[in-house]
C-alpha cells in the first residue's frame, strides 16, 4: 500500500511543480511586457484591488444616486492620488528621459509631485460647472502650469521654464480632464452617468480578472469588450433617459472602444507603461469615455 502511493504522491509534487513553473513563466512575461513595451497596461496584483475596484464603483454609485454633484469626492481624491503618483514617477523613473531629470534638478521631487496633485484636482473640480466649467477650468490650469514654470525655471533659461511647465501640463491635465469629465456627466446626466459607470466597470471587472493571468497583452481587453456588450444588452431593455434603445448601443459601442484607447492614453502619460500609478490607472478607462459622453449626451437631448 505505501510503495503504490509514493508514485501518486510524486506524480502529484511534479503536477504541482509544473503548475507553478507556468504561472512563474507567465507572471516573467507579464514582467518583461511591462518595462519594456512603451504602452503596457499592467495588471498589479498586490494589495486590496478587487475590494478597492468594489469599494470605488459602491461609493461613484451611491454618491450620483444621492446627487451627481456628490462624485466629486471620491473622484477628487483619485484624481489627487493620481496627479501625485504621476508626477513622482516623471521626476524619479529611470525611463522618464534627461529632460524630466533636469526638472527634478530644479524643483524638488516633494514639490513637483505636490504641484501635479493640486494642478490636477483644481482641473477636476471644474467639472461641478459641467463642460463649459471643465474647459475653463483646464485653461486655467494649464497657464497655471506654464507660470509655475516660468517661476522655477525662469532664472535659468526659457527652455527650462518651458520644460517644467510641459511636464506639470503632462502630470495633471489628463488625471484632472478624466475625473472632471466624471463628475460633469454625473452633475449633467445622472442617470445617463450610472449607464456609463457600469458599462465602464463592467469593462475594467472582466480586464483585470483576465488580465491578471494572461501572459499577453490582448486577453485583458477581449474580455472587457465582451463583458460590456454583455452590459450593454442588459441595460438596454431599460435604457434611462435621455438615452433609447439604439443611442444606448451607440454609447456600448463607443464606451467599449474608448476603455481600451483610455488605457493606452494612460500607458502614455507616464514614463512607461509600467510605472507605478494607481491613482491614475483607477481613471484610465475614463479618460476618454468620459469627455466624449459629456460631449455627445447634449446632441440626444436637442435631437
Amino acid at each position: 500500500m505505501t510503495t503504490a502511493s509514493e508514485p501518486e504522491r510524486d506524480h502529484r509534487v511534479a503536477r504541482r511543480a509544473r503548475r507553478q513553473a507556468a504561472v512563474n513563466s507567465r507572471a516573467a512575461q507579464r514582467e518583461d511586457r511591462w518595462n519594456n513595451f512603451r504602452f503596457a497596461v499592467p495588471y498589479r496584483t498586490e494589495g486590496p484591488k478587487i475590494s478597492l475596484g468594489i469599494l470605488w464603483f459602491a461609493t461613484v454609485l451611491g454618491a450620483a444616486w444621492v446627487a451627481g454633484i456628490l462624485t466629486i469626492i471620491p473622484v477628487s481624491v483619485a484624481v489627487t492620488v493620481g496627479g501625485f503618483q504621476v508626477g513622482h514617477a516623471w521626476v524619479t523613473d529611470p525611463a522618464a528621459g534627461r529632460s524630466a531629470h533636469r526638472v527634478g534638478n530644479i524643483v524638488s521631487v516633494p514639490t513637483f509631485r505636490f504641484l501635479a496633485a493640486v494642478l490636477a484636482l483644481l482641473t477636476a473640480l471644474g467639472g461641478w460647472g459641467g463642460a463649459f466649467g471643465l474647459g475653463m477650468a483646464t485653461i486655467v490650469t494649464t497657464l497655471l502650469a506654464l507660470l509655475t514654470g516660468a517661476w522655477f525655471g525662469g532664472g535659468i533659461g526659457l527652455d527650462r521654464a518651458i520644460e517644467i511647465g510641459a511636464l506639470l501640463v503632462r502630470c495633471a491635465i489628463p488625471v484632472g480632464v478624466a475625473g472632471g469629465a466624471i463628475v460633469a456627466v454625473a452633475v449633467a446626466e445622472p442617470r445617463a452617468f450610472v449607464v456609463m459607470l457600469a458599462l465602464v466597470s463592467a469593462y475594467e471587472a472582466a480586464d483585470f480578472l483576465v488580465g491578471t493571468g494572461s501572459p499577453n497583452a490582448v486577453e485583458g481587453p477581449i474580455a472587457g469588450l465582451v463583458s460590456v456588450a454583455v452590459a450593454g444588452f442588459a441595460l438596454r431593455l431599460i435604457p434611462p433617459e435621455p438615452l433609447t434603445q439604439d443611442s444606448l448601443t451607440a454609447f456600448a459601442v463607443l464606451t467599449a472602444l474608448c476603455c481600451v484607447v483610455g488605457q493606452l492614453l494612460a500607458s502614455a502619460v507616464l514614463p512607461r507603461g509600467g510605472a507605478y500609478a494607481p491613482g491614475l490607472r483607477r481613471l484610465d478607462s475614463a479618460m476618454l469615455t468620459a469627455p466624449l459622453w459629456l460631449v455627445l449626451l447634449p446632441l440626444l437631448a436637442d435631437a
